[in-house]
């Protein structure tokens, strides 16, 4: 079975593409194909190792200019006994306005082209596919929420973002009935003078990741979970896939 697994928080800044990556590196080390999709259309991806110079983006998707297949490439540098493609949106200014300026009528036209790419995506073998999606409840992040079988929702455990996210929960996710996780991130060393929460808003907390300045810089130029599998913050991508496969099994 394919699981699709949204990232997704209230707010910009908590680390939510860094932990797609990482993620979706994670699940290729276990044997899985796996596909990255980023799907935050208005601030695009620009993770130097996925400098792929596309000629065909997700936005072509979305408007149904190419097939899914047309855009995803493989990351093959990389010792790992599953594979890894990766999708971008296009980061041109005048591609971020062309799609943040679409009403709601072509939001249910784009709705259907994710779900048509997930179908080709399955049948192209992928066994985990992840959407790495907008913040906050517009459209485009609620389609990306709505196509998945299971939501990762960041956050840093102060007061406006658990406040945010707790909306988040009770507006979106329990009426949308998706399984979710929560990752608290970004967490200061004074967090755990104290026993952390298993969980928040009837949610199960995933994993809780100290605040690390390594990462922090070391994730916008490599994928650590490659790179340093046995680092603390590595180590946590493998926690989470493992709990969110023994909750979709």
């Amino acid at each position: 079975m394919c699981m699709t697994i949204a990232i997704h928080s209230c707010k910009g800044g908590t680390g939510k593409t860094s932990i797609g990556i990482n993620l979706a590196a994670a699940y290729s080390l276990l044997g899985k194909n796996v596909c990255f999709l980023d799907f935050d259309s208005k601030a695009t991806c620009f993770f130097s190792p996925f400098d792929f110079k596309s000629k065909k983006w997700i936005n072509d998707v979305l408007f149904d200019k190419c097939s899914i297949m047309d855009v995803i490439n493989e990351v093959d540098e990389h010792d790992k006994t599953g594979k890894l493609h990766v999708g971008l949106s296009n980061p041109d200014i005048s591609a971020i306005r062309e799609i943040s300026s679409q009403d709601r009528k072509w939001q249910a036209h784009a709705l259907k082209m994710i779900m048509n790419a997930k179908r080709e995506l399955v049948s192209a073998g992928m066994d985990v596919i992840i959407l790495d999606t907008s913040p906050g409840v517009d459209f485009a992040s609620i389609n990306a929420v709505a196509a998945s079988d299971f939501v990762v929702v960041l956050l840093k455990p102060v007061y406006s973002s658990l406040r945010c996210t707790e909306n988040l929960v009770n507006g979106v996710y329990k009426l949308l009935d998706k399984p979710c996780g929560i990752v608290e991130n970004m967490c200061h060393e004074s967090y755990f003078l104290e026993p952390v929460p298993n969980e928040r808003f009837g949610i199960p907390v995933l994993a809780t990741i100290p605040c690390l300045c390594d990462v922090a810089i070391k994730t916008d130029t490599q994928i650590m979970t490659f790179e340093e599998r046995e680092h603390p913050f590595s180590e946590s991508m493998f926690n989470i896939a493992g709990k969110i496969m023994d909750r979709l099994e």
